[in-house]
């Protein structure tokens, strides 16, 4: 699945289903109140300075090109059905482009995914990906 990214910062909406109206940046673009309130004994995200301080791995196997675009933040609104074995949902994702790469496209691994639609949110402005 590629996206292009014409500027630093984006979000891309990833779903697994399609939704019953067109989303918005309005409807997604804020987290679930359990992302900003973990429940107790849950281990909360560590910080920006601790994550920029581990040094990212390289994964032989992915095709992602998490070098050149960084995902600065994930919000997940999901679905889970344990008779089935699946989660559907919606995936917010907000990255940045590393300076150094300059990259044009934002490459994510989706193997044993079925997407059915991605969209480039960018403030008022939603573009449909193909």
């Amino acid at each position: 699945m590629r996206g292009a990214l014409a500027a630093v910062n984006r979000s891309l909406l990833a779903t697994a289903r399609p939704p019953s109206s067109p989303p918005t940046s309005a409807t997604l673009g804020r987290p679930h109140r359990r992302a900003l309130y973990p429940r107790q004994g849950v281990a909360a995200a560590p910080s920006a300075a601790a994550s920029a301080s581990v040094a990212m791995a390289t994964d032989p196997s992915s095709h992602a090109n998490f070098g050149d675009v960084r995902v600065t933040r994930a919000a997940f609104e999901l679905d889970v059905d344990f008779g089935r074995r699946v989660l559907e949902g919606f995936v917010t994702l907000t990255a940045a482009v590393e300076a150094e790469a300059g990259a044009a496209e934002l490459v994510l691994d989706s193997r044993d995914l079925h997407v059915t639609g991605v969209w480039h949110i960018n403030g008022p402005d939603e573009t449909k990906l193909e």
